[in-house]
């Protein structure tokens, strides 16, 4: 082909037809640039279907993770339920004034399950400010939302670590009560919960302090989980219109 185009300038510049010759190199300009075009849309188009289908399997990825942290927040908040009506059950009698307690019920009062919600495919895609993404960048904000929604859990999971840390523990040490024993029927009265220094008020405000770190908690993790369920439901519409 090369050999053809060449053989057509040589005859043109022998035959001296110099107009003849300027409007096919410029015709043959043409073509090499629109030939040079068609390559590099063809390349783009290539390199943006690699990044379509990147996308895809991320966000197939993401949905994956999503379940999963469903599955893990409505555990936890299950779980913990437990501790919360016990705490609600301990400020109650104390209100109409009960002088003996279960023993376990304050060990499952001032308790709580922790748990760590890890999101690895999510911190990625907010990592790349949407670079990864190609057809949902506008999701970004929602994924971004989320991720608030999960740290929100770990901040007042943290705010229940230090309770627990400066303030519980402090507590069961000084009434000599011992951790871990959640099954234990034995009871307590009042006045030896006062014999260790907390009087029915400081021992209500305990437990109310813990109810409303637990509440915040549970609220946090109550909103994370519509949050994701929202998205997953976006995730699930991408897939059948796919």
């Amino acid at each position: 082909m090369i050999r053809f185009f060449r053989k057509i300038r040589y005859n043109l510049m022998e035959q001296n037809k110099t107009g003849q010759y300027l409007k096919y190199a410029i015709g043959e300009i043409l073509l090499v640039v629109i030939g040079i075009l068609i390559a590099i849309s063809i390349n783009n188009w290539n390199e943006n279907q690699k990044l379509i289908k990147n996308e895809e399997e991320l966000i197939t990825s993401l949905k994956k993770e999503i379940q999963i942290s469903i599955v893990e927040i409505e555990a936890s908040i299950k779980k913990n339920n437990l501790y919360l009506e016990t705490v609600d059950k301990l400020i109650l009698g104390l209100k109409l004034n009960d002088k003996l307690f279960n023993y376990g019920e304050i060990y499952l009062a001032f308790n709580y399950s922790p748990y760590s919600l890890d999101s690895p495919v999510l911190d990625g895609i907010i990592a790349t400010n949407s670079k990864a993404l190609i057809k949902h960048r506008e999701q970004l904000t929602d994924f971004r939302l989320l991720k608030n929604q999960y740290k929100y859990i770990s901040k007042s999971q943290f705010y229940l670590d230090e309770f627990w840390n400066s303030k519980v523990s402090d507590f069961f040490i000084t009434c000599g009560f011992s951790i871990g024993e959640e099954k234990n029927d034995n009871k307590v009265t009042l006045k030896e919960i006062e014999f260790g220094g907390y009087s029915k008020k400081q021992f209500m405000a305990l437990l109310s302090m813990k109810a409303v770190l637990h509440e915040q908690w549970k609220e946090d993790k109550i909103n994370a989980l519509k949050k994701s369920n929202n998205i997953l439901e976006f995730l699930n519409q991408l897939k059948k219109k796919g």
